[in-house]
């Protein structure tokens, strides 16, 4: 009933399809009433016995369709899948075969699937097969003979025996010319159920994520808000612990929401700037390389565990030149100038900051820098090596602006300083 709506539609709008259907009726006397069904309910008196019968409108539904059954094979065609003829189009025959079942039918296997070589390799066992009958005389149908109620020649050569080891057995049940069998696998992946329940999951996981997403945007916002309320007031107070702890979840907050108005940008630079004047090393850069060589002297095997445990992650503050490396790998890197050494030794600043990536630096003409970046490793194999490598934490580097906070970590703040600082606060966005 494929079209179930459209019939429906004519059905309440009054415009139902122009059926003829007839209707025939005994009536108790003997007599026959034949006629058509009208649109509405009939009262037909006999005219031998004046007795009225009342017949049915004619059906405003639509006919159904036939149930299309799976598994039916040699529906349409002469012979079935395997080759066989179907029992209507095999010769007559009013011989029984003399194991005949009384009950009209015969217990029958067929082949399992691929040995199709000889049909009569099948043997009798549990399966019906009916038996037709033709003139009044009932005959069967026997596919291992391949004609009714007749064995095979006696000059025809034995049948090849059967290994049952060899493949399981296929029952298939015959019924005039059909082969059902049973268990088959099959069917549409994507049927309509299937379909529709994906589509549900799918619309309740988005709906989920969406709201998830939406609570966690309203936390970052009352965590801008309230944290950098609380930021501000302990930076007034000269604070700078808490205001380094506030100011790093306000920091989180903008970079998860993605905010970068100006007013947004100037809040997360000057918590960035508060975060690295709170939390700088312990040791400057010269009197960090002083204590390395000195323990690559006594304990060169313990220097790296002792960095980890002390230094890693203290920030540093920098002014320095800063020229562009050529690319390698599709990654841009930077020589960082630093005028440090030891005896023969040189040391090197290395760290791939991101943020340099908005500075227009070149290959030749080096660039004054002002900057802080996290200390990340220090990287040397022994007291006799001729380079060591002092690396920072890309992710965390970032330009300084704020000339004010500059001078407070002793750097001096002098003209041309405040013009590198306003030419940084230019590129990173923010208003003066």
């Amino acid at each position: 009933m494929s079209d179930w709506l459209s019939n429906a539609t004519r059905l309440f709008r009054g415009q139902t399809e122009t059926r003829v259907s007839a209707y025939e009726l005994r009536c108790g006397c003997g007599h026959s009433l034949v006629g058509n069904r009208l649109s509405i309910p009939q009262s037909i008196p006999c005219p031998e016995c004046q007795t009225s019968h009342f017949v049915l409108p004619v059906s405003t539904y639509p006919v159904p369709k036939p149930a299309r059954q799976k598994g039916l094979e040699g529906w349409f065609q002469g012979t079935s899948s395997d080759g066989a003829p179907r029992d209507s189009d095999l010769p007559n025959t009013t011989s029984d075969p003399p194991d005949a079942d009384p009950s009209g039918v015969e217990l029958i296997e067929a082949p399992p699937r691929g040995a199709r070589g000889d049909p009569s390799s099948s043997t009798v066992t549990g399966v019906p097969r009916p038996k037709t009958s033709v003139g009044g005389k009932s005959r069967s149908t026997d596919r291992r003979t391949g004609a009714q109620g007749k064995s095979l020649s006696s000059h025809a050569p034995p049948p090849a025996p059967v290994d049952d080891k060899s493949y399981p057995r296929q029952t298939v049940v015959t019924v005039e010319g059909v082969r059902l069998k049973p268990g088959r696998k099959g069917g549409r992946v994507f049927t309509t159920v299937r379909l529709v329940l994906v589509i549900t999951i799918a619309v309740l996981a988005t709906g989920v994520w969406w709201l998830n997403r939406e609570r966690e945007k309203g936390i970052a916002e009352r965590t801008m808000t309230e944290s950098g309320r609380r930021a501000a007031t302990a930076l007034e107070k000269g604070d700078l612990a808490t205001a380094a702890e506030e100011y790093e979840r306000v920091v989180a907050a903008i970079a998860f929401l993605g905010r970068d108005e100006p007013r947004a940008l100037a809040i997360r630079q000057t918590g960035r700037e508060t975060i690295a004047t709170a939390r700088l090393s312990q040791i400057s850069l010269g009197e960090l390389v002083t204590e390395a060589a000195n323990s690559l002297t006594n304990l060169p095997q313990n220097w790296e565990q002792s960095f980890r445990a002390q230094y890693a992650g203290g920030w540093i503050v920098m002014d320095a030149q800063v020229t562009l490396l050529p690319i390698k790998k599709g990654q841009l890197s930077y020589n960082i100038e630093c005028p440090l050494s030891v005896g023969p030794t040189q040391v090197r600043v290395a760290g791939e900051i991101v943020e340099f990536g908005r500075l227009p630096l070149s290959h030749v003409e080096p660039r004054r820098v002002i900057f802080a970046a996290q200390l990340n490793a220090f990287r040397t194999k022994s007291s006799t090596d001729f380079e060591w490598v002092i690396e920072l934490n890309p992710q965390s580097g970032f330009l300084w602006s704020n000339p004010d906070t500059l001078a407070a970590l002793g750097f001096t703040v002098d003209e041309e300083t405040r013009a590198v600082l306003r030419q940084q606060s230019d590129l990173l966005g923010l208003s003066q």
